[in-house]
């Protein structure tokens, strides 16, 4: 699939229970932060607005800055035939971004461009994006991106050349709570893109209260564990700042690690995200009998993100 065609805006003001979102993330090639920018439409059940928010992880001071503003609707611009969503000034488009947020005494602005991939990485199977379940759906159009451009925050400028990042598109009746998410595209050593997703079941079944998909992108080929199947057998264990997985079909095992410490996520309204995990991958080929271990993978610079009230 296209990255554009799965870029493009689905909200209509018609719609009176919709949430979407558009963000991208990078991570500073100097390793002295990462950045995720947002833009968010939202409609539920009474005014539809639009929300234009940025992340600033401080690698260097160790700290989190995060600024919001909320537009009416009349202030969202949007098209039909081609990826453009302008919230407030604020846009993102096919080829880049652009922002500028203001909030009590702090400022953020940026500029970005960049070529967009021409295949988008799916969580879930085609057909699951046409289907009322899961209520939200994500798909990645711009897996590993190089940005280029500039980030200003509360006076200090930084300037970006081929930048890794990501930029990705979800959307739904709501944001579920109690779902998980995490995503790498940077490994130590390998060519690999990595992503995780869980959404809870509208009843237990099995004993399962959510469910979860896989996809793992290596050297050219594409591990998928994301069927229905594939929802019920994977296993999770997840705390705050934990998630261990296990994912499993008949010639090939994964089992994984997404970690970060606690002072590393930032603290949202309606999640905890950081842009500082750590994963680590085991990838097992069956031999006939038994799991041998062929690939080891490492990423310093993966996001983990988690519903606010999925631990309460």
């Amino acid at each position: 699939m296209s990255s554009e065609k799965d870029n493009i805006v689905l909200w209509h003001p018609s719609k009176k229970k919709f949430y979407e979102n558009f963000f991208f993330e990078l991570h500073d090639p100097e390793g002295r932060f990462s950045f995720l920018g947002r833009y968010t439409l939202q409609n539920q059940g009474g005014e539809t607005n639009g929300s234009v928010w940025g992340l600033f992880f401080d690698r260097v001071q160790k700290k989190q800055i995060v600024l919001h503003n909320d537009f009416a609707a009349d202030k969202v611009v949007t098209e039909a035939d081609f990826f453009f969503l302008d919230i407030g000034g604020s846009a993102i488009y096919h080829h880049g971004a652009r922002a500028h947020l203001k909030e009590a005494d702090q400022e953020m602005e940026w500029e970005f461009s960049w070529e967009p991939e021409g295949e988008s990485l799916l969580l879930l199977p085609p057909l699951a994006y046409k289907l009322p379940f899961p209520k939200t759906k994500i798909l990645t159009p711009n897996p590993r991106l190089r940005l280029s451009g500039r980030l200003r925050i509360n006076g200090e400028t930084f300037i970006l050349q081929d930048a890794v990042g990501q930029q990705s598109h979800a959307w739904g009746e709501e944001i579920h709570p109690s779902y998980h998410w995490g995503f790498a595209n940077q490994f130590e050593g390998a060519d690999a893109v990595f992503e995780i997703g869980t959404t809870p079941l509208p009843r237990p079944i099995r004993g399962l209260s959510f469910v979860s998909a896989i996809v793992l992108r290596l050297d050219q080929k594409t591990y998928l564990f994301n069927g229905p199947t594939d929802w019920f057998r994977n296993k999770n264990s997840i705390s705050p700042t934990h998630w261990h997985f296990e994912a499993k079909n008949k010639k090939t095992l994964l089992v994984g690690d997404l970690e970060a410490k606690p002072e590393e996520f930032a603290k949202l309204p309606f999640e905890q995200k950081t842009l500082l995990a750590q994963l680590h991958l085991e990838l097992f080929t069956k031999e006939g009998d038994r799991w041998t271990k062929n690939r080891e993978l490492v990423s310093n610079n993966a996001s983990f993100e988690y519903d606010a009230k999925a631990f309460c």
